[in-house]
């Protein structure tokens, strides 16, 4: 049986740090853990930076990214699947020691000069099945530290370390001297990582982490039984369609603004790493219903905003307005897309996280990918027009989602409606 997605009162509900503190190895497991997401978010760094000199312009590196994007789907779905069978801890593990190995290779093929395109491609879909293969194992592994009941708060601290460790991992790289220092640097830290890994995981009871993987339960009826989990699903899918910082791929195809461009990625890094904070310390102890009301409500009307501020170019004219609306706009959305990922992992039975876990590894990486590249050619086709384009339907999408949550999560209604039939 599924564990009921219910909201909780604040009043009775601990913090996420007091939940966690019960099980103090996954703060061990969630450091270690940080150290590979400062790796990571270094290494997307150093393969912007080659691909850049590979790839021949925008369109190159941007078809690199949905290779990666199709990669971690296809990887994780497989995945998924498995790790509901069998111990996770050797795939997480693998993600590890695969990505150091991958990045030494590349680097030594830097040596010669800039990658080949399809050297660099093959590149890409290696990383993304890394990606697909870390997703499924790394929630199947931090629930059995930590045991299902609260697999959610893990969810969120899982959510904080990644924020972290990107940021860091990212400004490293940037006052790297090259892409190839910077793979070699987080090759190490990958092995330093793993190492440290085997060292947290092995107290781990193998009993544990394969009490339920014996089952060959359909994720299909799980869904269908559980009304609230399948709604918080459909959400977190949504959501991967309104992403804020795509309004920065928007402005930077279109107009040549790179210190625009530099700010309104910094607001966002700033407003995701200061969403995930405040998700940390708040936990499951706000009304779910209203949170993701309020936070997919407050993205609906950024965008609306940068919509009608567009007009004329007005918006491009004001540093301080847009890094503002993509600031709040991130702080909301990484807000929104961190407390449902949570409750679908406090309420997905043990027996089916694995398999929900590598299908939302393939939705989100498709859908993303998917409102990424189509904002590009928009607004590479367009211009202001399509920047314009852009922004309304990603308005239009966060209003159908607010109508999802209104009228059937939970059972919670608003008596609101549109002022037309």
């Amino acid at each position: 049986m599924a564990m009921p997605v219910t909201p909780v009162h604040a009043a009775r509900a601990p913090s996420t740090f007091a939940i966690l503190a019960r099980t103090p190895r996954i703060f061990a497991f969630a450091g270690v853990l940080t150290l590979g997401g400062a790796a990571i978010g270094a290494k997307e760094v150093a393969r912007w930076q080659y691909m850049q000199e590979s790839a021949g312009g925008p369109w190159g590196i941007g078809l690199a990214a949905v290779i990666i994007a199709l990669a971690t789907a296809a990887v994780g779905f497989a995945v998924g699947r498995v790790v509901d069978r069998r111990d996770p801890r050797p795939y997480l593990l693998a993600v590890f020691v695969s990505s150091a190995a991958l990045c030494v290779i590349t680097a030594h093929f830097l040596n010669a000069g800039p990658l080949p395109l399809l050297q660099a491609w093959v590149t890409a879909a290696l990383d993304g099945a890394i990606l697909g293969m870390a997703g499924p194992s790394l929630v199947k592994t931090q629930a059995a530290i930590v045991g299902s009941a609260a697999a959610g708060s893990a969810e969120i601290l899982n959510i904080l370390r990644l924020g972290v460790g990107g940021v860091v991992g990212a400004v490293l790289a940037g006052i790297s001297p090259s892409p190839k220092v910077t793979l070699v640097v987080v090759a190490g830290a990958l092995l330093v990582a793993a190492i440290l890994l085997l060292v947290v995981l092995r107290p781990v009871g193998h009993n544990r982490i394969t009490a339920a993987t014996r089952s060959t339960v359909s994720l299909v009826a799980v869904l269908r039984n559980d009304a609230g989990l399948r709604r918080v699903v459909i959400v977190d899918l949504a959501l991967s369609l309104v992403i804020p910082t795509q309004l920065v791929n928007l402005v930077v195809s279109s107009k040549d603004l790179p210190q625009l461009a530099s700010l309104a990625i910094a607001s966002g890094m700033a407003g995701l790493l200061v969403g995930r904070l405040l998700l940390f310390w708040r936990g499951f102890r706000d009304n779910a219903r209203v949170v993701l009301f309020i936070t997919t409500g407050t993205v609906a009307g950024t965008q609306l905003l940068g919509a009608v501020l567009l007009v004329d170019d007005w918006l491009l004219r004001s540093t301080a307005a847009i890094v503002v609306i993509i600031g709040v706009a991130s702080v909301m959305c990484a807000y929104s897309v961190g407390f449902t990922a949570a409750v679908i992992q406090k309420g997905v039975p043990e027996e089916a996280r694995g398999k929900l876990a590598g299908v939302l590894v393939a939705g989100r990486s498709v859908l993303i990918a998917a409102a990424a590249l189509a904002s590009t050619v928009i607004a590479a086709a367009l211009g202001a027009t399509g920047i314009l384009i852009g922004l309304v339907t990603g308005f239009a999408v966060a209003l159908i989602l607010m109508q999802v949550i209104n009228r059937a999560f939970f059972g919670w209604t608003i008596d609101w409606h549109t002022p037309f039939p």
